[in-house]
């Protein structure tokens, strides 16, 4: 079962994988997963294959041994036989690892002393003929691969012009890309920066004459009433502090502000809250109807808005 391990940073710039292709060194990162809290695994190709790359059908059991000879030759892994049962330990666990302390205990067997004896016991497992030779074609297609690339980013740049038509470089798991460089002819687009950022509002801050006179036209305040909250409106805005003390568009802020006002009745009249009286007299006013003196409460209508309403029995 896959375990959850860390991956550092370092990790992507360190030498030990300079040279490493690049499904190697997403196989190392695969066998921290499948390692125990001892950092051992079976040395089964076939099952580290189908954890590590379950939906690459093009990477052979061969190719994923191919590769853990790499790992293991660069010191990365150490591959050994135990009572002729192949394992895996990675190398340096101890110290990028850190396993959870409730995590079951290994159940494998270490592995030998040394290096060199460890890799003599799986010699003498599978034969010296096949892991002797330190004929790996992997490695050396990754070497030639790399070569040619590279003599090819060479010619490029003498010449000014890139062809491909006279080399080929074979497909495979193996492949290495050559870095997307851009062309010369390519035109760099410079997009125009939008102003995203806020300002303050200005410090001696006037009431512009138009805010007021939308303020009275719209919400129906008072020429003192407008003042009133223009003063209240700048107080505020001078006194507030972080991302929220700035804006893109001031006018705006302004409308809000005198909406919200009006809707809540904040203005005040001779220094206290509009009462519902008072705000039924501005209404009255508004429509030209005079309120009666013997009763506040009770307007003197136009006669085509009297309607005679039968008591209730």
């Amino acid at each position: 079962m896959p375990r959850s391990r860390t991956v550092k940073g370092g990790f992507f710039r360190s030498p030990d994988i300079q040279h490493t292709p690049v499904d190697c060194r997403l196989l190392f990162i695969s066998l921290w997963t499948q390692a125990d809290r001892e950092g051992r695994l079976e040395d089964l190709p076939w099952k580290i294959r189908d954890e590590a790359f379950p939906y690459d059908h093009d990477i052979t059991e061969q190719h994923v041994d191919h590769l853990l000879d790499i790992l293991d030759r660069r010191d990365l892994i150490t591959r050994y036989v135990v009572d002729r049962q192949p394992l895996i330990v990675i190398t340096k666990w101890s110290k990028h690892q850190h396993p959870h302390p409730k995590e079951a205990e290994s159940v494998l067997p270490a592995s030998p002393a040394s290096s060199a004896n460890a890799r003599q016991s799986r010699v003498q497992f599978l034969g010296a003929g096949e892991c002797a030779s330190g004929n790996d074609p992997v490695l050396t297609q990754v070497r030639t691969d790399r070569a040619r690339t590279s003599d090819t980013s060479m010619s490029s740049g003498t010449s000014g012009t890139s062809s491909t038509s006279g080399s080929s470089v074979p497909s495979g798991p193996s492949t290495l890309r050559a870095p997307h460089t851009s062309s010369p002819a390519s035109k760099t687009v410079t997009r125009e920066k939008k102003t995203s950022r806020g300002e303050r509002l200005p410090e001696g801050w006037v009431l512009p004459l138009a805010w007021g006179q939308w303020a009275m036209r719209e919400c129906t305040f008072s020429d003192a009433q407008v003042r009133e909250i223009a003063a209240v409106f700048a107080d505020f805005w001078h006194a507030a502090s972080g991302r929220n003390a700035t804006k893109l568009d001031w006018f705006a802020t302004w409308r809000n502000w005198c909406r919200r006002a009006r809707d809540e009745g904040r203005h005040r009249m001779n220094g206290h809250k509009e009462t519902i009286h008072d705000r039924r007299q501005r209404t009255a006013e508004a429509f030209g109807v005079a309120p009666v003196k013997r009763d506040d409460n009770v307007y003197d209508l136009p006669p085509e808005d009297c309607h005679v309403v039968s008591a209730k029995r």
